[in-house]
This record gives structure tokens, C-alpha cells and sequence, in this order.
């Protein structure tokens, strides 16, 4: 049976930095990068990209977008 669909793709460019994290997420102090103070942390609340989370979160919100 045909049903004469027709089939579109996209891309999304830079799509993990696009996704709100839903926890709070913490780095320490990177090289190469100003400080005010010595053991500084910094909270994200957008994924990035080498996260265990990003997939999961973009995901997320793509379905939540289409649906």
C-alpha cells in the first residue's frame, strides 16, 4: 500500500547548546579562563556539549516542541 508521503529532514545547527538542563549543574575554574577568586565554581543551566545529559535534554525538548 502507497500512501504518497512525501519526507522531510532538517538540522539543527549547534542543536545540544540549545537545551535547557533540568538540574543544576556546576564547573570548577578553567584554565585559561578569569577568576575572581581561587576554587570558584560557575553554575549552567544550558547543555553543552560533552555532558552525559545534553542528549537526553535536547531530546527532550524537541519532543516536547513537535508533540
Amino acid at each position: 500500500m502507497q500512501l504518497k508521503l512525501t519526507i522531510y529532514q532538517g538540522d539543527v545547527n549547534t542543536a545540544y547548546l540549545n537545551a535547557l538542563l533540568g538540574i543544576k549543574q556546576y564547573l570548577e575554574d578553567l584554565d585559561g579562563y578569569p577568576c575572581d577568586e581561587d576554587g570558584m565554581v560557575y553554575m549552567i543551566d544550558k547543555a553543552l556539549y560533552g555532558l552525559k545529559l545534553s542528549g537526553r535534554e535536547w531530546n527532550t525538548e524537541v519532543n516536547a516542541w513537535f508533540l
